[in-house]
């Protein structure tokens, strides 16, 4: 198993869907993608996924860095 380093990720912010697509229109393009999600809740609540982090990504010391920058609670559902 590889160490995750999280400065091998790349973020990329779509403007459209052709922009996330690609120009071929291919659903594989997805593959090695991770999507961060906003879901209002009531009020000013909110919920926040991430969602397409490699499995040898180290979960918990993720989540334990999220909380402390962002001073919020957290928790990893599989």
């Amino acid at each position: 198993m590889t160490d995750f380093d999280a400065t091998d990720l790349e973020i990329q912010n779509f403007a459209t869907a052709d922009d996330l697509l690609g120009d071929s229109g291919d659903e594989e393009t997805f593959e090695g993608l991770v999507h961060i999600r906003v879901q209002q809740r009531n009020g000013r609540k909110t919920l926040t996924t991430c969602q397409g982090l490699p499995d040898s990504a180290p979960f918990t010391k993720l989540l334990k860095g999220f909380k402390k920058k962002f001073c919020c609670n957290g928790t990893i559902v599989e």
